[in-house]
């Protein structure tokens, strides 16, 4: 059992040795802290938070789990209608999203953000925390957005950056659960024989 993981460790040692000494890596194409916004993608509807969110609306009448839940989830075609059933009816966009509703179809939006699946993040805790965290915070000013575009690094150092401003915890379980095969292999092995040293 010992020499598999030895072995997946001499892997992880090569992949970051070779990573380092790329020139990439040793001269990106961005300076040290600058965050390049990818372009907005091309959305299956027009939306504008701008125009929504000067009406009164808050985020969480749309994004409805945002606070209790750990997925902020995007709102169902009936909550857009239940305005638009009676506002701009006419408009080419609201008659798709009539045409996704009556077909019981979810809107096929593209998402904006996307953390990897191996990072755990609660919008529940985060909005719960009591401190200066709002939806700008990780989704930056979306009140002025006619198109919804990431424009906020979402990285693990400038996560970990927000964490050290917010007295928050940079344990790396504190983000990182240990899902993965990597961390249940350690872990049966240390149950097993003990600890690697």
């Amino acid at each position: 059992m010992r020499k598999p993981i030895v072995a997946l460790l001499g892997v992880w040692s090569a992949v970051i040795a070779v990573t380092v000494a790329t020139p990439t890596a040793q001269n990106p194409a961005a300076p040290a802290g600058t965050y390049r916004p990818p372009p907005a993608p091309e959305q299956p509807i027009a939306y504008s938070h701008k125009k929504h969110l000067a009406q009164g609306l808050e985020c969480a009448r749309c994004h409805q789990t945002a606070e209790t839940e750990d997925h902020a989830k995007l709102p169902a075609t009936s909550t857009c209608l239940s305005c638009h059933a009676r506002v701009k009816t006419d408009s080419p966009d609201i008659q798709k999203l009539a045409a996704y509703d009556a077909k019981k179809e979810d809107v096929p939006w593209i998402r904006v953000y996307r953390l990897p699946t191996y990072v755990y993040f609660s919008h529940q805790v985060h909005m719960s925390t009591g401190k200066a965290v709002t939806c700008e915070t990780c989704h930056g000013n979306v009140r002025e957005m006619d198109v919804t575009q990431k424009v906020k690094d979402t990285s693990m150092p400038a996560c970990i950056e927000c964490h050290k401003q917010q007295s928050a915890s940079v344990r790396c379980d504190a983000c990182h659960e240990p899902r993965g095969s990597l961390f249940r292999q350690h872990e049966a092995h240390e149950e097993h024989e003990g600890s690697f040293q």
